[in-house]
């Protein structure tokens, strides 16, 4: 085997937002992967759960009550963990900390970032990316939502397809539903593709159950964030996330300037994600509609030629205007409807960089 040296270093990353019951679930599988050299980031945005505390003692193999699912694994020792405010993280962490977990025999390491409050998805990955960057120089690091469970070997293989084309800047994995109707092998993610003049960032052969019939490597439009292997180096070229997304469409931005740059996006069917869809935000329907929607139209003022912001407005205010709500949202409520209407407009008249 390879010294660890010789391996490229992964900096993962989650992000929690009162969902430490999903964010242990996560870490736990996380902790049991074969990839050798890797280091976990947890960005906690303000929750008011107890999450920090959980996870912590968690991390400390301590019982956590209020957990019904997986029991820890017996070969899970314990978790090193530090904690950072948010400003700490910025600068790159202690040194003095990082130096004395470095020496410590565990190759499982977790450091906590806790935010002062909710700065949204976006913002909260660029502080766990800026941090790893000053203080740990990963050669790739990896967006992952705390409502998923990763394969033992699903790091080997997005870096092993990484490191086979220097021209692959972002990676993602095959991803099921984590249960779809009791089912574990029905397809939530297997790439995307991008339609500007109706406005669509759409995932492929979403639902269908496998049978082998996507197991090829392929390029597409977009990747979604819930697993994303990204190359360090393409952050200097590309930098971070936009955060006045603030949730959602954020990794369809980022994925199309890198593709704007040259990257290929590639995705890696051999490397195995479960995803419970949507657990993070379930509780937030009318603030999920509005920053979705909003985000859409930020996504087309940014990137459509002028041919297809005309051709998307005309679909948009003829079509999509009237049947969106029903079609994709299953609108219920005036105050979604609300929500609705309300990304539409603020996505209209806010400025935004280009």
């Amino acid at each position: 085997m390879e010294s660890r040296d010789k391996i490229p270093k992964v900096s993962i990353i989650l992000v929690n937002w009162n969902g430490w019951r999903d964010s242990i679930q996560c870490l736990d599988s996380v902790f049991q992967i074969a990839y050798p050299n890797y280091d976990v980031i947890l960005v906690d945005n303000d929750s008011d759960d107890e999450s920090v505390e959980k996870i912590s003692s968690y991390a400390a193999s301590n019982p956590v009550s209020g957990t019904n699912h997986f029991e820890r694994r017996p070969d899970t020792a314990q978790v090193d963990t530090i904690r950072y405010s948010r400003s700490l993280a910025e600068l790159g962490g202690d040194g003095k900390k990082e130096e004395l977990l470095s020496k410590l025999p565990s190759d499982r390491r977790l450091r906590i970032i806790v935010n002062d409050k909710n700065y949204g998805y976006a913002d909260a990955n660029n502080v766990a990316i800026t941090y790893a960057r000053k203080a740990l120089n990963p050669d790739y690091v990896l967006l992952l939502n705390n409502d998923t469970i990763v394969h033992k070997l699903f790091l080997n293989e997005l870096v092993a397809a990484a490191e086979h084309d220097e021209t692959i800047g972002m990676a993602g994995p095959k991803i099921y539903y984590c249960d779809f109707e009791g089912r574990h092998d029905v397809l939530y993610f297997t790439g995307g593709r991008i339609d500007t003049t109706r406005g669509l960032a759409f995932p492929l052969n979403e639902r269908e159950i496998d049978k082998g019939q996507y197991d090829s490597i392929g390029a597409f439009d977009y990747l979604t964030g819930a697993c994303l292997l990204v190359r360090n180096e393409l952050l200097d070229r590309v930098g971070l996330l936009r955060t006045d997304y603030f949730l959602f469409w954020e990794d369809v931005d980022w994925c199309f300037r890198a593709r704007q740059l040259g990257y290929r996006l590639a995705y890696v069917p051999s490397a195995i994600v479960w995803h419970k869809a949507g657990a993070s935000v379930s509780k937030i329907q009318g603030k999920k509609i509005y920053y979705w929607v909003r985000g859409l139209v930020y996504f087309i003022k940014r990137f459509a030629t002028m041919a297809q912001l005309v051709t998307f407005f005309l679909y948009f205010f003829c079509y999509g205007f009237w049947f969106t709500p029903r079609r994709y949202f299953n609108l219920r409520t005036i105050s979604e409807l609300k929500a609705f209407y309300k990304g539409i407009a603020d996505g209209l008249f806010t400025r935004v960089a280009r």
